[in-house]
């Protein structure tokens, strides 16, 4: 028998039942009745039909009748539940008929309800992050405004700061010591100093820029001319000295610095620079070098088989074997704009339009660098953003040869990525680079490290992934005032190295017989010269030329290349000027360069194919 199931009764207890209740007075109620009527209060006893399995029992103000089932009841009970269970069979025919024709819809769209969804996703996921942030931006000025309750002596209290609109918002802002105050009405917050380095500015002597800049201000070694701080930077020796302080500072307690001082530190370091390259600080973040900031966009992107990158024949090799690999790995078709230059602006932008007009598909990114490296090139890149902007193509802007090099402004070109290194032309030791990356792309972009900050935005995420040498980071604070207080401000620095490049090329058009690649327009401080009998040089002549002014010649450091100039492969030299640099120093490679005779091909070195790459 099932729970809840009704026994039977058997006839004897029938019977026995009867004779029960039936000895009860009419007006002597049951216990549970009379407690029932107790509490409630004196009231007439409502008749009730109690319908059995086998025995009908019809009671009456404690009068039984027995006699069977209730056949009205029965019936009546019956066809309501008979109607009940129609109605239920008709509303399920009703749905399903429903759901059949909303499948055959979804059916239809296919893959553009996909799309649609994808798409509602990302808006979703952005226009809640961004509701949050309001409401986090509202919650932490209503905190700031109540100030801080009084806490004991000598305790620390952490008072959450608000968002300032146009400063990053990282994840630790510093901590503010309060001190506890008897009888005062507004308690007082005073925030913790944060460390500093000991470089006395006014000490620092201002020196001519050329071969006194070197010796006094750099350790480049007195007996090599270096012509290639384009490839890894230089950097001088108060910014070094600035280093040291700083890794001293951080090894005298490295949990405090890293919990109280390294997220401030980092914050001025982001400003500085935003000022310099005329960007948003909320949307600038810090990276170890111009690679990593390719990969970062690169892997951050949902590449599907079939997808595109655009990019141009001259871009920097680094970037074209991270293209290749996003084609190994993803199926990424690699659309690639042939362009011989010398070029004019206008004739860049008429290639690209063309060949974007060949396309069947819209490119997932394009991306082409503001200065090549290797050619050495300033790409208009503002004009080449809004053109591809005007094909809806995202755009991706290497500019780690022209921050510093040529006065730039982010915020202008508009790219969707701008990414840059800041050792090579500005001074800070070797790793330091940055990534710009526009609002509306920033839910998108992750740091290749995945860490504790993971889902608390684009700032907070590459702030801080790991423990790293943040020195070289913070140091950037004094190469800037380097420039400031050693070299008398940017202007100076980019008019004399632009310059010491015009002369270099007249200098070297009349000693070698050949003419500057770029016109004066396109070159900055980073002329390319051809050498002389340098066409059709034999294949490696390059790093074999390398290798000879590095060993052989008066160790001088450059930087050689084989390029395609005019429809002839040419070998070229690329010449950094420097505040560090002179005339002469161009007047000893030109020597240098004569003594080989055309002879290009004959040295041979150990370790050559190490110098392939360094530019």
């Amino acid at each position: 028998m099932g729970c809840g199931a009704t026994k039977p009764r058997t006839t004897n207890e029938e019977e026995k039942f009867e004779t029960v209740h039936a000895k009860q007075p009419a007006d002597r109620p049951s216990s549970r009745a009379s407690s029932r009527r107790s509490s409630r209060g004196s009231r007439p006893i409502t008749p009730t039909i109690v319908v059995g399995e086998t025995l009908g029992v019809a009671k009456h103000a404690g009068e039984v009748v027995a006699g069977g089932v209730v056949d009205g009841v029965k019936t009546v009970t019956g066809q309501k539940k008979r109607e009940r269970k129609l109605a239920r069979e008709a509303e399920i025919e009703a749905l399903t008929d429903k759901i059949r024709r909303l499948e055959c819809q979804l059916e239809e769209l296919g893959g553009d309800l996909v799309e649609i969804l994808d798409r509602t996703k990302i808006f979703t996921k952005t226009h809640h992050q961004a509701e949050l942030q309001h409401k986090a931006s509202k919650l932490m000025a209503k905190r700031r405004a109540k100030a801080v309750a009084t806490v004991d002596e000598g305790e620390i209290a952490d008072v959450v700061q608000p968002i300032t609109p146009g400063e990053p918002a990282f994840a630790s802002p510093p901590l503010q010591l309060v001190e506890a105050k008897d009888n005062v009405e507004e308690e007082e917050t005073t925030t913790v100093a944060l460390p500093s380095v000991d470089i006395d500015w006014d000490s620092q002597p201002r020196v001519e820029f050329g071969q006194e800049m070197k010796d006094v201000h750099f350790k480049l070694d007195e007996n090599r001319l270096f012509l290639n701080a384009a490839s890894y930077g230089a950097t001088p020796k108060v910014v070094c000295e600035a280093r040291r302080q700083w890794e001293e500072i951080v090894q005298s307690d490295p949990v405090v610095f890293q919990l109280q001082y390294l997220i401030p530190l980092l914050k001025q370091c982001v400003q500085q620079l935003s000022k310099l390259i005329h960007s948003d600080p909320n949307n600038t973040v810090l990276l170890v070098n111009a690679n990593a900031a390719t990969s970062t966009v690169l892997k951050s992107l949902p590449w599907r088989a079939g997808d595109s990158i655009l990019t141009f024949s001259v871009d920097y090799d680094a970037t074209k074997l991270a293209m290749e690999h996003l084609n190994d790995t993803c199926g990424v078709e690699i659309l690639e704009i042939p362009l011989k230059l010398p070029m004019t602006d206008d004739e860049i932008l008429q290639a690209v339009e063309d060949f974007i007009k060949t396309l069947d598909s819209t490119p997932l990114l394009a991306n082409f660098c503001h200065v090549t490296s290797k050619t050495a090139w300033l790409f208009p890149a503002k004009r080449l953003v809004s053109l591809f902007h005007k094909y809806h193509i995202p755009v991706m802007v290497d500019g780690a040869q022209a921050a510093g090099q040529h006065p730039i402004n982010v915020s202008e070109i508009n790219a969707d990525y701008y990414l840059g290194t800041v050792h090579k032309w500005m001074y800070t030791p070797q790793g330091v680079a940055f990534l710009v990356t526009a609002p509306h792309k920033q839910e998108t972009v992750f740091p290749l490290t995945v860490s504790y900050h993971l889902g608390k935005g684009y700032q907070e995420e590459f702030a801080y992934t790991g423990v790293q040498d943040f020195t070289s980071w913070i140091a950037m604070l004094q190469a800037f005032q380097f420039v400031e207080h050693v070299c008398g401000g940017w202007t100076k620095v980019r008019t004399y190295c632009h310059e010491l490049a015009h002369q270099a090329v007249e200098l070297l058009e009349q000693e070698w017989g050949t003419k500057c690649i770029q016109d004066k327009e396109h070159r900055g401080a980073l002329p390319i010269m051809p050498l002389p009998q340098g066409e059709n040089a034999p294949q490696g002549a390059e790093v074999k030329v390398m290798a000879y002014l590095l060993v052989e010649i008066d160790h001088i450091t450059a930087f050689c290349l084989m390029e395609d100039f005019g429809g002839v492969p040419t070998l070229c030299v690329r010449l950094t000027c420097q505040i560090f640099n002179s005339l002469e120093d161009y007047k000893k490679l030109a020597v240098a360069i004569n003594n080989m005779k055309g002879a290009y091909g004959s040295y041979v070195a150990a370790g050559l194919e190490l110098l392939s790459f360094h530019h």
